[in-house]
């Protein structure tokens, strides 16, 4: 490319120069006569090094992709002055740049960002390294309207008192992927955000992500101040000789007691144990979306009544819920999901009380009928049943979810991917799925086995029911001849045994019946 590439294309809004494989720098004035372009996209290539007069006629550019190049973070591939052309900028992708160690750091050049006065959203690379150089620098205090920090390349995040001093509009900040380090007590890094309402800490695919449980609640302490509303946390735990997840979840609760908080994920954390003794978890009055999934939680008790989304998925609850209930009381519960959690049964009461369910979610688990209790359920707009051991449901399972079908007629029910029977045995079910066709999700798309192990074509399920009904009736006809055929034969072979040895049976009958009468004559002479 050169500086006459674009010449021609004054008007031109949206450029997608991505997975282009263009390579080594950004020629001065590329884009000189691009003054309308509005989204430029420079991913996904190989480009090292940004000119000075690169962005040259880009004022009116709001959006920029560099991201996954070879853009490495220093101060010559980026030099100040070469962003100051990008006067309308307000969203950067500049992540995955970077090889990124523990020992180097790797901070973006806040001199040259320095430039980009209107810019909301930034994603960028982040490494701490050893010599604990300031990640978001003086520079970052031009950025009057930066809301939103993405840090989505990352190895260690060194958290500091001052870490976000010269970013203090942040509403929004994810920190994934990262190790963090916290040397200060910690109480104070998120403090002194005042418009913080969105925090996410991520801390998957590092070798050792864990901190201890005292910073993560000083961290989170700092937060009681702020108008914080979602805080998500994974991978940041390892409680192998700490307190139980109820109590650290309590724990959390009582420091953001004082704040909106309207989400708490707290997942995939590692070595989580909760026992039935322990006290049931609870949160904040203001939470409605709550998430523990993917802490391999064998146990889990709850009192969290003002909770509307609850996501216990990919734990590993199927025998403790085999034989317990999941709420303490009623609740406001609309949505929950269980899927991926080993359960086989679920108790009879588990689902009593919460009336404002509207969706269950039980994929990818081993259940072979529905045994729980659903007169609660008068909202319930959609069952997920995909991926379990489902042949049939039982007489009894059909009635439940036809009172639901009649409280709702909307209610939807997914099977696909279980084991269906087509057979005889299973024709009645069948024929009830056919005549509720409308309430099934995908129907068309359900497949079964035959006896004979072979599978039902795809998009044919309401064909295959219809066979089989023909089948069998004509079976049941096929049968009822057969027997009557047998019980003829029966009959007409007795008739010929009873034929062939008449004279002996008759000779059979004649002496019994002399025996007895001589008997009878002999108790009679003696009376």
């Amino acid at each position: 490319m050169n500086d006459q590439t674009f010449n021609g294309l004054g008007n031109l809004k949206h450029l997608k120069l991505n997975n282009n494989n263009l390579t080594g720098e950004m020629p001065n004035k590329t884009f000189e006569y691009m003054t309308c372009l509005a989204d430029l996209d420079l991913s996904f290539n190989k480009l090292e090094r940004i000119n000075l007069q690169t962005f040259v006629g880009l004022q009116n550019l709001q959006n920029l992709q560099l991201n996954d190049n070879k853009l490495n973070y220093y101060i010559i591939n980026f030099p100040k002055g070469s962003f100051k052309p990008l006067e309308s900028l307000t969203r950067l992708s500049i992540h995955k740049n970077n090889f990124l160690s523990w020992e180097y750091s790797t901070v973006f050049p806040d001199r040259t960002i320095s430039d980009l006065t209107m810019l909301e959203i930034l994603e960028l690379d982040v490494s701490s390294g050893l010599d604990h150089k300031p990640i978001l620098g003086k520079g970052f205090s031009s950025l009057k309207n930066l809301h939103l920090l993405n840090v989505s390349s990352c190895t260690v995040f060194t958290l500091e008192n001052d870490t976000f001093m010269y970013t203090p509009n942040l509403t929004d900040v994810y920190i994934n992927y990262c190790s963090l380090r916290v040397y200060s007590k910690g109480h104070e890094v998120f403090s002194k955000l005042m418009n913080l309402k969105v925090l996410q800490l991520n801390a998957s695919n590092q070798p050792h992500p864990w901190i201890e449980e005292n910073i993560l609640f000083a961290l989170i302490s700092g937060l009681s101040e702020t108008p914080i509303e979602i805080l998500k946390m994974s991978y940041l735990l390892n409680l192998i000789n700490s307190p139980s997840l109820s109590i650290i979840i309590n724990k959390i609760s009582i420091l953001l007691n004082k704040a909106p908080i309207k989400e708490l994920d707290f997942t995939k954390n590692e070595n989580v144990h909760v026992s039935q003794m322990d006290i049931p978890v609870q949160v904040p009055s203001s939470i409605r979306i709550l998430d523990l999934s993917a802490n391999s939680l064998k146990v889990i008790k709850l009192n969290v009544k003002q909770v509307i989304f609850l996501n216990l998925e990919d734990n590993s609850l199927g025998n403790y819920l085999a034989n317990n209930s999941l709420m303490m009381e009623e609740s406001s519960l609309e949505y929950i999901s269980l899927s991926n959690n080993s359960i086989y049964k679920l108790h009879t009461t588990i689902f009593i009380g919460q009336k404002f369910l509207r969706v269950i979610d039980l994929r990818l688990n081993f259940l072979k009928d529905i045994n729980f209790d659903m007169n609660s359920l008068v909202d319930l707009e959609n069952l997920n049943l995909k991926n379990n051991k489902i042949k049939y449901l039982s007489d009894q399972s059909i009635k439940k979810l036809d009172k639901v079908f009649k409280n709702n007629g909307n209610a939807k029910i997914d099977l696909s991917n279980n084991p269906l029977r087509c057979n005889c045995f299973t024709l009645p079910f069948l024929n009830w799925m056919r005549n509720e066709h409308k309430h099934f999700n995908n129907f068309m798309n359900y497949r079964c086995e035959y006896e004979n192990g072979s599978f039902s074509l795809p998009n044919s399920f309401e064909d295959v029911i219809l066979h089989l009904q023909r089948d069998c009736t004509n079976h049941s006809y096929l049968i009822i001849s057969v027997s009557f055929v047998v019980l003829a034969f029966i009959a007409v072979l007795s008739a010929a045994i009873i034929y062939r040895h008449r004279w002996k049976l008759r000779y059979l009958f004649y002496t019994a019946k002399l025996k007895y009468t001589s008997h009878r004559n002999m108790e009679e002479k003696f009376e």
